[in-house]
């Protein structure tokens, strides 16, 4: 599923606490506009996997970063905390040659 919403490491944002959280809502609201279009099935245990899509690529601790906001999102989308341990979370990039900014979630059933 790709979903086109911007990622930023927010360790690395210095700016005002208005600006961090309106960046968070906007892109809650549109997980849960897209989620809910996108009208996955999802059978728990899972593993998702948010592939970031950018010109510039991100360390492991700050890609992680980026996707706080969209993983409490999902976890709300599927009425369970985010720290469960049926939800399992991996974190992939990859460069664009465009200033394309969207990530792609695969979703792996465990078994």
């Amino acid at each position: 599923m790709r979903f086109d919403i911007q990622t930023k490491s927010e360790a690395n944002q210095y700016e005002h606490w208005t600006a961090r959280y309106k960046r968070k809502k906007a892109q809650q609201e549109a997980f849960h506009i897209l989620w809910r279009s996108f009208r996955p099935k999802v059978t728990l245990p899972a593993i998702f996997t948010f592939t970031r899509f950018s010109a510039r690529t991100m360390d492991s601790d700050n890609l992680a970063g980026a996707f706080k906001h969209v993983r409490d999102q999902l976890a709300r989308e599927l009425k369970i905390d985010d720290g469960s341990e049926l939800l399992q979370f991996r974190y992939a990039q990859e460069r664009t040659k465009t200033h394309e900014n969207y990530f792609e979630l695969t979703i792996e059933e465990i078994k």
